[in-house]
């Protein structure tokens, strides 16, 4: 079992569509599972397909990931999103309570 995580079209150099290409073709000629994980619907990943100058996922990996594909998506909210939103609101408090320090001025 082959599991890439988290593919996402538009960090995609070159090389590494290449090799992504490879793999998914390797995979598909030999009738192999693979578990690909995004953040990306397939219509996005076409999207971006369509859209991309050259780079992202080749139209041959596409195909096959849209050809070959059982989509299960996870309807969940974003936990690195959700950590996020909560440390920036303890440093918006922390700024806002009496006694924090105060911002760093700019000017010098």
């Amino acid at each position: 079992m082959l599991v890439p995580d988290e593919l996402a079209p538009h960090v995609l150099t070159p090389w590494v569509s290449w090799k992504l290409h490879t793999l998914v073709e390797s995979r598909w000629r030999s009738d192999r599972p693979l578990i690909v994980t995004s953040n990306y619907t397939l219509d996005e990943l076409a999207y971006h397909r369509r859209h991309a100058a050259g780079d992202g996922l080749s139209e041959g990996t596409l195909d096959r990931l849209l050809t070959a594909t059982l989509v299960l998506p996870f309807e969940a909210e974003s936990y690195r999103g959700r950590i996020k939103a909560q440390k920036l609101a303890a440093i918006a408090e922390r700024r806002a309570s009496p006694g924090a320090l105060p911002a760093k001025s700019r000017s010098g």
